[in-house]
């Protein structure tokens, strides 16, 4: 696909994922079966390809690291573009995803 990704994402995932944070974020990571990053990546670019998206909404770009957008998510700031903010209050909350037998990220 041509996509490489931050360092920071690489960071995060390898320490932690696959993993779901606050009960609905899930950080996929590409070395597994199970949650593989690289083969929802390639679904999603080949679902929003094949959609016709010319009455879609508007489209924000928030141009920044994924440490910063990680933060901004777990603060309750905006992400993607006006009202995209999710606060979970307390501490974070880190579920580890059920592998395959056998992976190990």
């Amino acid at each position: 696909m041509g996509v490489v990704l931050p360092g920071d994402y690489k960071q995060v995932v390898d320490g932690y994922g696959p993993v779901q944070l606050n009960g609905h974020l899930f950080l996929s990571h590409p070395a597994t079966r199970s949650w593989n990053l690289g083969a929802w990546m390639k679904s999603t670019v080949d679902a929003f390809s094949a959609s016709d998206l010319s009455d879609a909404q508007d489209f924000y770009e928030y141009r920044m690291p994924f440490a910063e957008w990680l933060y901004r998510y777990l603060t309750g700031e905006d992400m993607f573009g006006p009202g995209s903010a999710v606060f979970c209050p307390g501490p974070v909350v880190f579920e580890s995803m059920p592998m395959a037998a056998g992976d190990e990220p």
